[in-house]
């Protein structure tokens, strides 16, 4: 996947499993527990229930807990545009 569908994605205001599947490159095998401890970790943090949202996680939430820096893959996304 491209880093400009990434930077796309990452401006969503809320994401789903294979959204941050499809972002940080992981199978969902390999991943799935990941997201699980994540909606734990989160619900934990927060207070709500985050498993139970139809239309997401919040991207802010996910891009903390992963440590996924949404201005990088807005640089590399640009630096892609430039290169094709």
């Amino acid at each position: 996947m491209t880093y400009t569908k990434k930077a796309t994605l990452l401006e969503k205001p809320y994401l789903h499993l294979t959204d941050v599947r499809l972002i940080l490159g992981v199978a969902y095998p390999k991943f799935k527990p990941v997201w699980d401890q994540m909606i734990k970790d989160l619900e934990k943090q927060t207070g709500q229930k985050m498993g139970e949202w139809g239309w997401g996680i919040p991207t802010s939430l996910i891009c903390g807990y992963f440590q996924i820096d949404v201005e990088s893959y807005k640089h590399l996304a640009s630096k892609e545009k430039i290169d094709a």
